[in-house]
């Protein structure tokens, strides 16, 4: 076998069931033995394999490809929650949540009524961008809704090369390392401020 491939070996289990002996008392006894025999599966260690995999990007930090470069994007977004002081929403509520929320506009009024006459709280469709907070918080109070926001920070790195090309890497552990590595390494930064 290969060095760092899980190496299975024969599985065999046997089972002997015994007796089951009720007494006439009520009370209850019961016999049940077991005989299992078996190998446990060997597995051997399998961090080379993870290692291997980052070490696949290796030419982004150790100077083989020196046209890398870290883009640090520097974002934040806004959830909004429009709370209903009576626990739920009027019909008036619900008409100056169409005002509020763009993604509310076309759908009729009693669509939503219908929707929402329940709920005791509504999450805006879209997250908010930090220009916008402002605007859209002063536009809920102008119209007396109730709200909260949330900040989500979305900020992170991208790999990026001189030529205009990204490395996209779905595995989310893997993309930490890599970004870690090229860091340790002292690839250049550039900082992207986005709003």
């Amino acid at each position: 076998s290969r060095a760092g491939v899980p190496v299975w070996q024969p599985f065999d289990c046997r089972r002997k069931a015994g007796n089951h002996r009720m007494h006439g008392s009520g009370g209850g006894q019961r016999n049940f033995e077991t005989n299992v025999n078996y190998r446990r599966p060997v597995m051997r260690d399998v961090r080379p394999l993870k290692i291997m995999a980052i070490e696949e990007f290796a030419h982004m930090w150790d100077g083989s490809d020196d046209g890398w470069t870290l883009h640090y994007f520097d974002r934040k977004a806004w959830r909004v929650t429009v709370r209903f002081p009576k626990g739920r929403p009027s019909i008036h509520d619900i008409s100056k949540l169409r005002q509020l929320d763009e993604d509310l506009r076309n759908v009729p009024t009693s669509s939503l009524w219908a929707r929402l006459r329940d709920v005791a709280s509504y999450s805006l469709a879209s997250e908010v961008s930090n220009v916008d907070i402002h605007a859209k918080m002063q536009l809920a109070a102008e119209l007396g809704l109730h709200c909260e926001c949330q900040c989500i920070d979305q900020s992170g790195y991208l790999a990026v090369h001189l030529n205009g090309s990204a490395m996209i890497i779905e595995d989310d552990d893997e993309a930490k390392q890599v970004t870690q590595r090229m860091l340790y390494a002292g690839v250049p930064i550039v900082e992207t401020h986005t709003d």
